[in-house]
């Protein structure tokens, strides 16, 4: 059922208000529930009543300073010119993952195409300092997901997220970034050129609660990072150290009723401590695309998986393709004996079996490993 769109007096008050620091989701639900409308708030919020929605004084008086010098409707104006849509809450357009969170977004700005919003949609997180394993877990997986129609969501960070979009779009995919600072400033700035590359591609968009001209605050990562959950069928994390920021999307999620997916990694690298830990949680484990489609109840395409597809003429590292070749010529034998077998460490042919598996090139059976 279409929505009657917003009076633009009672848009251009919501516009307003994003632009305190303290009127968040919950601040507004409570404006919204004492006056019945924001334009209604904008007008008669005043020290009679802040007190008893919860309003300390300092934030009053930011408020009624921004009051006494905001024109609304010139404001909403201005931010018209600087982003392509926005969205609020009523909108068919706005996320209808993202709507049935605990606290969403009373406001959506968006550049780009919209249609991301409301796609199949599934998060990709992970460490800014992503090794080239992950890097290749990455391209792998995501080439393989994006064939099967899923809108690949993060957060433009370096590292994984800029991995993530960018293989997204190699892919001829779609993808949603999703920014803590205002949706004019593509941040970081050493992602300015993908971010750009998401816009001109007509596959994605870039989004963010927060009104043209937000400067990135340190509390801003942990809000964004629900966003990124809540809009998301699941998260999946590709190399998290132990601390990692993409943790905290993990718990958003579980928050959320997310699915949690994660891919192992070497033990003895510090950045797959965080993902590896998530496994032993009960994160979903994967090894290929169709672990994370068959947890979200979506069907394989019929090649996912053939000779000839992408998965499996993927090029080899030279390491890669010695293993394969011992591999060949022992099927059927143990993690442990091909370690004895090949005279490496086990924490080095852990992640060369992991890459391989990821390639789509060889399966382990029972704890024995074949080549495919």
């Amino acid at each position: 059922m279409e929505t009657a769109p917003l009076p633009p007096e009672e848009l251009a008050c919501r516009v307003a208000f994003c632009c305190l620091e303290f009127v968040g989701s919950s601040t507004f639900g409570r404006l919204m529930g004492y006056f019945g409308s924001a334009q209604k708030a904008w007008q008669n919020l005043d020290r009679s009543n802040g007190e008893k929605l919860g309003i300390g004084e300092d934030s009053l008086q930011k408020f009624l300073a921004w009051r006494s010098k905001c024109s609304p409707m010139a404001l909403m104006d201005k931010f018209s010119r600087q982003v392509d849509y926005i969205f609020p809450i009523e909108n068919n357009l706005y996320s209808s993952n993202l709507k049935n969170i605990s606290d969403p977004p009373y406001l959506l700005f968006v550049r780009g195409n919209p249609s991301v919003l409301n796609g199949e949609t599934l998060a990709v997180v992970g460490s800014r300092r992503i090794s080239p394993y992950g890097r290749q877990a990455v391209e792998i997986l995501i080439c393989d997901l994006v064939r099967a129609g899923l809108v690949i969501v993060s957060g433009l960070a370096i590292g994984a997220d800029a991995c993530a979009h960018q293989a997204a779009l190699d892919a001829g995919g779609r993808t949603l970034a999703i920014l803590a600072s205002g949706v004019d400033q593509i941040t970081p700035s050493a992602n300015y050129q993908l971010g750009c590359r998401i816009l001109s591609s007509g596959q994605g968009a870039i989004l963010s609660e927060r009104p043209p001209g937000w400067r990135v605050q340190k509390f801003s990562f942990p809000l964004r990072n629900r966003l990124i959950a809540g809009v998301s069928l699941g998260v999946l994390v590709v190399e998290a150290a132990e601390n990692s920021g993409s943790l905290h999307t993990v718990a958003s999620a579980l928050e959320q009723g997310r699915e949690v997916f994660a891919v192992p990694g070497p033990i003895n690298s510090p950045v797959s401590q965080g993902t590896n830990r998530l496994i032993q949680q009960g994160a979903k484990l994967v090894a290929k695309a169709s672990d994370v489609l068959e947890e979200l109840g979506m069907a394989s395409p019929p090649e996912l998986d053939e000779p000839g597809s992408l998965s499996s003429t993927l090029s080899l590292s030279p390491d890669e393709d010695q293993f394969l070749k011992i591999i060949r010529g022992n099927q059927g034998s143990s993690s442990g004996q091909l370690a004895i077998i090949a005279a490496i460490p086990a924490d080095r042919l852990n992640g060369i079996l992991t890459l391989l598996e990821l390639k789509g090139v060889i399966s382990c059976q029972s704890g024995c490993w074949f080549c495919r």
